[in-house]
């Protein structure tokens, strides 16, 4: 189940949580292939995809949260630095 599909509204401080138990599942140490981290990228960039438009549709605000309010506002941030990211895996080679 994805963060999407799982019904849950977060707000900052379980989001930061949430993004730090998703940084953890990264190896800190050793070597990883960029494609492997590439392609979950792309993977948590479509979930983030699905988040947006959920929250984009779902009315006039009223029940949206400051998280919400800021992913609307800044989803093109998210866009461009996530695209940013993908070009700089696609060129690279394992990572340490």
């Amino acid at each position: 189940m994805d963060i999407v599909s799982s019904g849950l509204n977060l707000d900052g401080a379980q989001l930061l949580s949430y993004a730090a138990s998703t940084a953890k599942l990264f190896a800190p140490d050793g070597v990883s292939g960029a494609r492997g981290d590439e392609k979950r990228l792309r993977s948590e960039l479509k979930e983030l995809r699905r988040f947006y438009d959920k929250l984009r549709l779902s009315g006039d605000g009223e029940d949206h949260t400051a998280a919400d309010e800021w992913m609307l506002d800044n989803y093109y941030l998210i866009l461009r630095e996530g695209q940013s990211a993908l070009a700089a895996l696609r060129s690279s080679g394992a990572l340490r």
